[in-house]
């Protein structure tokens, strides 16, 4: 048998080469793993484009954002961006769910009265309320934080409801500082003319 001392300057090298590779090989996975949504994203992009068809409406989808239909008539436009800060997972995920109603809300101010007082009762104040015309038709948000007024921790994720005067109800939960992109999507939708 030989000794470490004796051992051939290629023996040694051999000795570390399996573990690298194999450290290598962990690494790359761990890295494709982590952006698989990102990648799954820019391919849904290059495929379908920037918009999705929701009913008679076209919503728009921000890069780096991926579509999964998994409910006839419902879409969910998801965020594959990396998200690391926070204290929870759900405050570092951010989803719009959208879907036509068959029955329109007829009167937006009496159901946006009603929402207020639904969240006021709950112990939540609004974190935001607004109004977005597009094309004519009305759409109207509303939501808090989905932790305020529960006794749960604070996740730090929001949850935003909108309902327009034409059936499009659009949903959102994630982070407060994505409420922007938010309101840049349900400003970006278009209703298909006839």
């Amino acid at each position: 048998m030989m000794s470490a001392a004796s051992q051939s300057p290629s023996g040694r090298r051999r000795r570390w080469v399996r573990p690298l590779v194999i450290s290598s090989v962990a690494a790359a996975s761990l890295i494709a793993y982590a952006v698989r949504g990102r990648i799954a994203a820019e391919l849904w992009h290059w495929r379908f484009g920037n918009v999705v068809w929701v009913g008679t409406y076209e919503v728009p989808v921000p890069k780096h954002w991926g579509v999964r239909r998994d409910v006839p008539g419902e879409v969910e436009i998801i965020d594959m961006r990396l998200h690391f800060s926070g204290r929870s997972l759900l405050s570092r995920v951010n989803v719009v769910t959208a879907y036509v109603r068959p029955y329109p809300i007829s009167n937006l101010p009496s159901w946006a009265a009603f929402q207020r007082e639904f969240l006021y009762a709950q112990g939540k104040q609004p974190l935001d309320e607004r109004v977005i015309t597009i094309n004519g038709e009305t759409i109207r948000c509303m939501g808090g934080n989905l932790a305020q007024g529960t006794g749960l921790p604070d996740m730090g994720a929001t949850a935003m409801v909108c309902e327009s005067d034409g059936g499009l109800s659009l949903n959102f939960v994630g982070q407060p500082h994505d409420l922007q992109t938010f309101y840049s999507i349900a400003s970006g939708v278009q209703r298909a003319r006839h």
